[in-house]
C-alpha cells in the first residue's frame, strides 16, 4: 500500500517538478527580472555616487 501511495504522489507531482528545479538553478519570473534590474541599477548609481564622495574627500594616492 505504501509503495502505491508513494507511486501516485509521484506521477501526480510530476509536472510540478520542473518549475523549482528551474528556480533553484536560477531562474527568475519575467516579474522579478525586471525588479531584479531595477534594484541593480540602483545598487550600481548608489555605488558610483559613494565612489565620487569618497574621491572628493581622500587625496589621489602616490605611486
Amino acid at each position: 500500500m505504501i509503495w502505491l501511495a508513494l507511486t501516485l504522489v509521484a506521477i501526480v507531482a510530476h509536472p510540478f517538478q520542473l518549475r523549482p528545479v528551474r528556480l533553484l538553478e536560477g531562474d527568475r519570473p519575467a516579474v522579478l527580472a525586471r525588479i531584479r534590474v531595477r534594484a541593480v541599477r540602483r545598487q550600481e548609481s548608489r555605488r558610483q555616487e559613494a565612489e565620487r564622495r569618497t574621491a572628493s574627500l581622500s587625496p589621489s594616492p602616490r605611486r
